[in-house]
């Protein structure tokens, strides 16, 4: 089924989708995806606890049945491979999440029940295994991305500190040592041992023969069953003549071709949906004794079934209570078609809806039809079932889903407990809130029941003589406005896919349809021999006053707020980067600072320093009153500002944008006086400070420098250095023949441009195949000035690593205690070890790596030249008010225009093959070429850089990474002394909170 999964469209207040709030019932929303949002009812007993109760109880739990094979990241492929023969269910789980409290009882007595079962016969019917996703994330990442689908998430409005934010549990199905699809029936013990016995039939199918044999196999079950019947070799007609006439024999060779089709085509669905659905090969004789088929075609023409059983247990276990069955010759006969017709049946009458499986329903636009009832009154569930089984046939699928839920489950959030059984429409596709209407059981049998009462959709409805036609006509009448939607969505498809067929044909008569390399042929010439050229500096910076300010006043404040926000930020790290180098010899008064974060509530910085955010990570106190500023600050920027643009708020909306438009110019009057001061002064050599010499980065052995030495020595104080003796790849080593046999797949590549205000000058260039550009890099012309810039291995190329545990790369003991790798989808994680590859014409312009962290690479081939500043010496360096560039230019320094870049004490390092650099977080840095290369980089956060991280998403408002890294529960702080190297999966699996830390 395909699935949008987040349900954002329709997952507001619906079924399993608000009744995530708090203890105190706080009304929230989650994504369904998450097995984790049933409201529990009070008192309610069993392992469906109060959202209370399982938000504070102690984290790292895990499953306690020794029959759970637990999995990690070094024993994942010799498990599969141990249990090749075998299924095997492996729950991704977060032990904080609340479905992981919800199912943990019901997934370890299904793996007791299985392992009961298997001690009689010594036969198997499969394993239950469990991985956590908060420590071996890559892993579940790669093998199960549908975790990363959505948080479990439990309130609406803006962000609040504090609240439960986990991740769902997914179940994902394995055999023969690879993942085939996600489990998604009911996580109820039945349900998955139903599940792991269809996956013991044959894997073609079932060879039937007798009747007996059909029998025994469709009341043993489990169902659903595929059957095909007359595909046996006694259907095919005679073997012609050749002396025969071929006119006569026009229909015997087209049902001999239909047959022949009709048995790829069932084959390839048996060979796809083996275990969903149980197949079998069926006589047509013994298909006719069983099954009421339509014969008008003759007793020759093939015919496929799909048969189920009931739902509920009836007096003759197995009673088949409907049989489909489907003879027309464009269906059977195509396996496409086939297939499709068969994933699309209803498993039931009715499909049991839980918490665990509810999302798959939410991601649908058709209405969610409900039958809510008492879970134990099976009585009841057939009556609900067998009412439906009349009209099932009318009801079409992409209309109508239909399901029954547990009214003990879900009726209070919907307040129909005291009406239950009950039939519900949830309407999830019309804009807005859901829309519910309902109809009970009783007045379905008895129409006159409370009709003076009952809305149109219903007085109309029970006017019907039957109670199916009464219940038909009522989903007509309340669905009416979605199913034309869904029909003008469908016909809106047909349209298009019509449109683009055209468009082809239109294309291959005109030959056109020639493709060009990448975006080549639109770049502009440049030379990139030029210096970085920004124009003038000081001019940089308009004055908001010379646009049309009635004009922009007419407009949204938010773009405006944030840009002065991102200047204050700036102008901070120019006092601070003032008072490092020249505070103890010049006065510079930077008292505006201060006056215009007066101005507005908002309008100050929460945190401006790394000391403030040292004392919230380490302070309890400190940290509350922060988080509940920036819950204040979130909410004014997403809530309040979007109200000050309603008309009747104009009045105050123009008083804040004077407010801010006036601090923006202070800021601006502020950056050009503070210039044109310290070069006036530069010029005259009163600066009251000497000329730095350039200094060599130091080079270090890796075998005579421990892990607190370069704590200490280099990553704190922000020093770079060259470390020598390091192999990041133990296995088969990482050369540019070994890319391209493992990372055969496209790349965008970048080039310098010295006029483009980016990022180190760089810009899209083009796009091709890694090995094509491996191959022509070091002699196309136009190729030796692209470059293969950052590009993620474990995102683009996971090949190298190889398989579980992967050992392809080792991660330097130095950089091992990443903080990224502590966090289950921090979202920077797993985005490196990343791929250089450039000719000795490719270089970055000076820039600061985002997000104010660390980095390293290992050079593999070639030679780089790096120059480096201290962070200290930014305003030195004429960093840019407007974007991340720099003004500058690293390597062609122009000190007449630049005059205060001679007092910045420049490092410079030259890199050899084999040796791996540091560059400390904020440093800015330029990087060029010298020969052709290839290189693994890294970026990352610890001890020695997080308080310079933190402060970066304090400016960003990044409210989840600031509650990530310091709450004191999520990430665990420090270093170990005594760090090792580690193989790429131990560093991916390590679960860092059981671990001690001894460094910071």
């Amino acid at each position: 089924m395909p699935s949008f999964r987040t349900a954002a469209a329709f997952a507001s207040c619906l079924l399993l989708a608000c009744c995530l709030g708090s203890s105190e019932g706080d009304a929230g929303t989650c994504n369904a995806r998450d097995g984790s949002c049933a409201a529990s009812e009070p008192g309610k007993q069993g392992n469906r606890q109060r959202n209370k109760a399982w938000w504070n109880s102690k984290e790292g739990r895990r499953f306690k049945s020794s029959n759970v094979i637990s999995l990690n990241t070094l024993n994942f492929n010799k498990t599969l491979t141990d249990l090749w023969n075998e299924s095997l269910l492996v729950a991704f789980f977060d032990p904080r999440s609340k479905s992981f409290a919800d199912l943990r009882l019901t997934i370890e007595e299904t793996a007791d029940t299985l392992a009961a079962s298997s001690q009689g016969d010594g036969k198997s019917l499969g394993h239950i295994a469990a991985l956590d996703v908060t420590v071996d994330s890559y892993l579940s990442e790669r093998e199960a991305p549908e975790v990363r689908s959505a948080w479990q998430d439990t309130d609406k409005g803006t962000y609040r500190f504090g609240r439960p934010r986990f991740l769902p549990l997914v179940i994902i199905f394995y055999r023969n040592g690879k993942r085939h699809y996600e489990y998604t029936d009911v996580v109820k013990k039945q349900s998955i041992l139903d599940f792991l016995r269809r996956q013991q039939a044959p894997a073609g199918g079932w060879e039937i023969s007798e009747t007996s044999q059909l029998r025994r196999i469709l009341d043993e079950g489990p169902g659903p069953f595929a059957i095909a019947c007359g595909l046996d070799s006694r259907a095919h007609p005679a073997s012609l003549d050749d002396s025969q006439e071929s006119s006569g024999n026009a229909s015997e060779i087209n049902k001999t071709q239909i047959l022949e089709n009709a048995t790829l085509a069932f084959n390839e669905s048996a060979h796809v949906l083996s275990g969903t659905l149980v197949f079998a090969k069926v006589p047509h004789q013994t298909c006719l004794q069983l099954f009421d088929l339509n014969v008008q075609s003759g007793p020759s023409s093939p015919q496929m079934l799909y048969v189920r059983s009931t739902a509920v247990a009836a007096a003759a276990p197995g009673q088949l209570i409907w049989a489909l069955s489907n003879s027309t010759p464009e269906v059977i006969a195509d396996r496409m078609k086939l297939m499709q017709w068969f994933a699309t049946q209803r498993t039931s009458v009715l499909e049991e809806i839980t918490p665990d499986n509810s999302w798959k329903y939410l991601d649908n636009a058709a209405p969610l039809v409900i039958f809510m009832v008492d879970e134990r009154d099976t009585q009841a569930r057939a009556q609900g079932e067998a009412l439906f089984g009349t009209i099932e046939s009318r009801l079409q699928e992409k209309y109508y889903q239909l399901v029954w839920a547990d009214c003990k489950e879900f009726g209070a959030q919907f307040k129909v407990t005291h009406r239950c059984p009950v039939v519900m429409v949830v309407d999830m596709a019309t804009s807005g809130e859901p829309i519910t209407n309902n109809v009970t059981m009783r007045q379905i049998q008895e129409p006159s029941l409370d009709l003076h009462t009952a809305d149109a959709a219903w007085k109309a409805a029970a006017v019907a003589a039957a109670p199916g036609e009464r219940l038909l006509l009522w989903l007509e009448n309340v669905t009416g406005n979605v199913r034309k939607m869904i029909d003008d969505h469908y016909q809106r498809i047909t349209n298009a896919s019509a449109n683009t067929t055209n468009r082809t044909d239109n294309a291959n008569d005109t030959g056109s349809g020639n493709t060009t390399e990448g975006n080549a042929t639109a770049l502009e010439e440049v030379d990139d021999s030029a210096a970085d050229s920004s124009g003038n500096f000081l001019e940089e910076w308009i004055d908001p006053h010379d646009a049309n300010t009635t004009q922009i006043m007419n407009g949204s404040l938010a773009p405006h707020f944030e840009r002065y926000h991102f200047l204050l930020y700036h102008m901070v790290k120019l006092r601070e980067s003032f008072e490092s180098v020249y505070g103890n010899a010049l006065d510079f008064n930077f008292s505006i600072l201060e006056k215009v974060q007066k101005q507005h509530k908002h309008m100050s910085n929460v945190v401006s320093s790394t000391e403030e955010v040292r004392k919230i990570i380490q302070d309890k106190a400190t940290r509350k009153k922060v988080w509940k500023a920036m819950e204040e600050r979130v909410h004014f920027l997403e809530k309040d500002l979007e109200e000050l643009d309603k008309p009747q708020n104009q009045q105050k909306k123009h008083k804040l944008f004077k407010a801010v438009l006036k601090s923006h110019r202070a800021l601006r009057a502020l950056f050009r006086k503070l210039y044109t001061f310290l070069e006036a002064k530069a010029r005259k050599g009163t600066l009251g400070v000497s000329e730095p010499s350039v200094q060599n980065v130091a080079r270090r052995k890796a075998s005579e420098m421990s892990v607190k030495e370069f704590i200490e020595r280099y990553a704190k104080p922000g020093v770079p250095v060259i470390i020598t003796g390091l192999n990041v790849t133990e296995e088969d080593p990482w050369t540019l023949d070994f890319f391209k046999k493992h990372c055969n797949v496209s790349v965008n590549l970048v080039r310098r441009n010295p006029k483009r205000d980016s990022w180190g000058r760089l810009e899209a260039a083009g796009q091709m195949s890694l090995p094509e550009f491996i191959d022509t890099f070091g002699s196309n012309a136009t190729r030796r000035k692209w470059y293969l810039h950052d590009w993620s291995l474990p995102r683009f190329c996971p090949a190298v690593f190889g398989p579980p545990p992967f050992k392809g790369f080792t991660v330097p003991k130095y950089f091992a205690g990443d903080y990224f790798q502590r966090a289950a989808f921090e979202g920077y994680q797993h985005s490196w070890p990343s791929l250089f590859v450039g000719s000795s014409e490719t270089m970055s312009a000076m820039h600061i790596d985002s997000g104010n962290t660390n980095f390293i690479l290992h050079l593999l081939s070639g030679k780089k030249e790096w120059r480096f500043y201290r962070r200290r010496d930014l305003l030195n360096l004429y960093p840019s008010p407007m974007g991340p560039h720099f003004h500058l230019d690293v390597f062609k320094p122009d000190y007449n225009k630049f005059p205060l870049a001679r007092y910045a004490a420049q490092f410079l390092g030259i890199q050899e093959a084999g040796e791996l650099i540091f560059i400390p977080a904020a440093n800015p840095h330029g990087v060029r070429n010298l020969e052709d290369i290839h290189g693994i980089s890294m970026n990352y956060v610890d001890a020695s850089n997080i308080e310079l991280s933190l402060l970066e998403n304090f400016m960003a408002n990044d409210v989840q990474k600031i509650e990530l890294y310091t709450d004191g529960k999520s990430i665990p702080h420090g270093l170990r002394s005594d760090q090792q190297p580690l193989r790429f999966g131990e560093w991916k699996g390590t679960d860092w909170k059981s671990l001690q830390y001894d460094l910071y």
